[in-house]
């Protein structure tokens, strides 16, 4: 096989892999997702599942959130940190924006929970960006490091949390609430 139709060949069955997972992650928990049913929904060979993620489908779901945090950091790139403590609202409107539309696109549920490769990510990448933030970061980095973790751990929970629908509020209630909780506890 030349190496144009071996390329297209493996983008190909990526591509079902991919769609078979979001499309059984619609209805199922991440845990209760296995090769056999990715495999089966996208009309492939384990074999081929394998060649593509060999470890599985914590590979493929560590992958995929990857892909999808990409945009979300040059989101966030579009934002001054040193910023942030005064006027929280644009960061948290377009963070929050990222999250809409990740579901929208991925046409799945993004669900609350603590073992969720997608929120850990989440939270690397908002710290990353806002480990700056504080004033104590350059005096007192270990400070900064554990202040930033805190804020963005409450932010990435209270956020996933109204996304899977388990907050009763309006969004721009639940902006401006973190905004006022950010802008009173530095």
């Amino acid at each position: 096989m030349d190496e144009t139709k071996e390329y297209r060949s493996a983008t190909r069955s990526r591509d079902l892999i991919r769609q078979a997972y979001f499309s059984l992650l619609k209805n199922l928990e991440f845990s209760k997702i296995t090769v056999s049913s990715i495999v089966e929904r996208a009309g492939i060979n384990r074999s081929t599942f394998y060649k593509h993620y060999p470890d599985g489908i914590p590979e493929l779901a560590r992958v995929l959130a990857e892909e999808a945090l990409q945009g979300l950091a040059v989101a966030l790139n579009g934002h001054d940190s040193r910023l942030f403590l005064r006027d929280p609202r644009p960061l948290l409107t377009d963070f929050l924006s990222f999250l809409e539309s990740t579901r929208q696109k991925y046409d799945v549920k993004i669900t609350y929970s603590r073992a969720n490769v997608f929120r850990d990510k989440l939270e690397a990448v908002l710290s990353d960006h806002l480990k700056d933030c504080f004033p104590d970061s350059q005096s007192d980095p270990e400070k900064a490091t554990l202040q930033v973790h805190y804020m963005t751990s409450g932010i990435v929970s209270l956020f996933l949390k109204w996304i899977a629908g388990g907050l009763s509020c309006s969004r721009e209630l639940l902006i401006d609430t973190v905004a006022e909780m950010v802008q009173g506890n530095h």
